[in-house]
């Protein structure tokens, strides 16, 4: 019994709670924490074509080519394949990416919302808004405008249009914002916060209403006369004074950058970088930055993307060189030393892998991160948390991350302060790419890619899209856009990579509304 007790400990990860000897060297070393969280991305779709690792090649859709510095960082620090997303979409992914669990809310509503697009009854809740509204931001404001002010009190200034009967988020978990000592749960930045460490954010939990309420299809980067609450793109935003930011959670509202925008199919995450980089030289770094890249979702391609961003390929590109930007500006930097970068996407959104729709991208870029390294080791979003908690010296958030491993095979005690330099995707470099968008274009001495076929216009993407609404995460059906993909990006000639349970799901969701349409029409005839 007792050898079977301890067994059963060890399988449920209690051995983990244990202080690791080489995180808690690395907390002496590191005191700046970078966490990155991108967008719904498999391993096989990027780093399939890897000379190591266990990648297929034949899954890939975003080559060397396109995605240059995500395979030059994962080959000269480390290559993690073997690392699974905890969350299928990004209403659950986002939960797992920033406390290491879900709640009951999410559980019981995500699957109910998700691909949804034409209900509008069913709101996205699970960055900080409920019903689409902002609990961090007054209901009213003397100087009422889209960055200190509700929607709904923007719009109806008397207040008598509030639609919440409080300020708490149904989904939030146990311990959201509060800063207690002795308070536990909550966000990695409570966490962080609670232990007295500084904190900046760039794009996390932002309140994606203003972003998205644009009444027609007209040019992003300007304003909508239908509808005044609608933030227009701006690539300068600082400079041009146009805040792209309302916050929804308000222990972030005095630590987030008002002027990175979020999610926004329409963006270019090089403006985003450009606006992060103005920012750190302004404020610093901080202890634990949180920096959203979104782009590697793609979308919008209809609605008149900025500086020519119109294809997924293109897309992935500009995620990909924003990525390296902030690599190698950090590298570059004094704090290098004493920098660790994660980078993580919140879901796979259920892309074709050959090992399982959940394996995706990791990564963590660091002086003492190994150099040109193979992991193989198992690792789940909950690692990725409980390593940044460890480095920080911060608290556990609850049971998943107090029990899981720590991403310590990544690891060396023998620094390499070697700075990086990113790779230009070609492709940002010619048509229909905004020239300005990539200055360093012009540079002969900048390293490039070459710049690769795009198989399908915008057009193309436009039309078979059409129906698919990308104005906000997880209103779209992941398994029909993932073979749009597919097709737009490898042809039609090739077909889709199907598999014994992928068939079964969709025999099984069939049968499913079917039984559903049955039991409605019961219901409906009173029986």
């Amino acid at each position: 019994m007792a050898a079977l007790s301890l067994q059963v400990d060890k399988n449920n990860g209690f051995f983990n709670r244990r202080v690791d000897p080489l995180m808690k060297f690395l907390q002496n070393k590191i005191k700046h924490v970078i966490y990155i969280v991108k967008e719904n991305r498999t391993y096989d779709q990027v780093l399939g074509d890897l000379p190591i690792g266990n990648g297929d090649p034949a899954l890939t859709l975003f080559p060397q080519a396109i995605s240059p510095n995500h395979h030059k960082l994962a080959q000269e620090f480390v290559t993690f394949d073997n690392f699974y997303d905890c969350g299928e979409s990004s209403g659950v992914g986002w939960s797992w990416s920033t406390y290491g669990r879900t709640t009951d809310y999410t559980e019981k509503s995500q699957s109910v919302l998700y691909g949804n697009a034409g209900f509008e009854g069913l709101t996205y809740d699970y960055e900080g808004t409920n019903r689409n509204i902002s609990l961090a931001l007054p209901q009213t404001s003397p100087n009422a405008s889209s960055v200190n002010t509700r929607l709904t009190g923007l719009l109806d200034p008397s207040g008598s249009s509030s639609i919440l009967t409080g300020d708490k988020d149904v989904n939030a978990p146990e311990g959201d914002g509060n800063l207690e000592p002795n308070a536990v749960g909550g966000y990695l930045w409570d966490a962080a916060l609670r232990a007295g460490k500084s904190v900046r954010n760039y794009g996390f939990f932002i309140d994606n209403s203003f972003v998205y309420t644009r009444t027609d299809k007209g040019d992003p980067t300007q304003g909508d006369p239908r509808n005044p609450s609608y933030i227009p793109i701006s690539p300068n935003p600082f400079a041009a004074k146009i805040p792209q930011a309302p916050i929804t959670k308000t222990v972030l509202l005095d630590k987030t950058d008002i002027y990175f925008r979020s999610f926004d199919m329409k963006n270019a995450d090089i403006y985003l970088y450009n606006e992060w980089a103005r920012d750190v030289e302004e404020n610093g770094l901080p202890n634990l930055m949180l920096v959203r890249f979104a782009h590697d979702h793609f979308g919008s391609f209809d609605e008149n993307p900025v500086a020519g961003l119109n294809t997924p390929e293109l897309q992935m590109a500009d995620n990909d060189y924003a990525v390296g930007l902030l690599v190698e500006k950090i590298s570059h930097l004094p704090q290098w030393k004493e920098t660790a970068i994660f980078i993580i996407e919140d879901d796979s959104q259920n892309g074709p892998d050959h090992v399982d729709s959940h394996r995706s991208l990791a990564y963590i870029i660091s002086p003492y991160t190994k150099r040109h390294a193979l992991v193989s080791t198992n690792y789940n979003t909950v690692s990725m948390l409980r390593t940044i908690e460890d480095l920080l010296g911060i608290d556990r958030l609850g049971i998943t991350d107090a029990n899981a491993e720590p991403m310590s095979d990544a690891f060396t005690i023998q620094p390499d302060f070697s700075p990086y330099t990113a790779v230009i995707p070609g492709n940002l470099c010619a048509q229909p790419v905004d020239p300005s968008l990539v200055p360093a274009c012009q540079d002969p001495k900048a390293p490039k890619t070459a710049a690769v076929p795009i198989l399908r216009d915008r057009n193309w993407w436009a039309q078979k899209t059409r129906k698919f609404n990308f104005r906000v995460e997880d209103k779209l059906e992941p398994e029909e856009f993932n073979e749009i993909l597919w097709a737009g990006i490898k042809g039609d000639r090739i077909p889709y990579p199907q598999n014994r349970s992928r068939l079964d799901l969709r025999k099984n969701r069939a049968q499913l509304l079917k039984q559903w349409q049955f039991s409605a029409n019961k219901l409906s005839a009173g029986k």
